[in-house]
């Protein structure tokens, strides 16, 4: 990460990159359960499977520290997703 956050321009702030992440796991993690009663394992799996592409898209794209820091948040809530299901199955 710190070498993505010393490419950014935000090395002094490079903490923002993981937090992130884990704000946006534990904002849509308590939701999962929900959402797979609401539409189904399958199609909720693809959906996190393709908000974690677009995050890691973003991420790679960025130009700024704040697209870094958008595409984290999307990485971390596909990977909410992502785990939330994996324990379910």
């Amino acid at each position: 990460m710190g070498f993505i956050a010393k490419d950014l321009g935000g090395a002094t702030i490079q903490a923002w990159l993981p937090v992130s992440a884990a704000l946006a796991l534990a904002a849509v993690a308590p939701f999962c359960g929900y959402l797979q009663d609401l539409f189904g394992r399958r199609n909720e799996t693809l959906a996190g499977g393709l908000v974690l592409i677009i995050g890691t898209i973003v991420l790679a794209t960025a130009k700024s520290f704040g697209a870094g820091v958008a595409g984290m948040a999307l990485c971390g809530a596909g990977a909410a997703v992502g785990e939330l299901t994996a324990l379910a199955g």
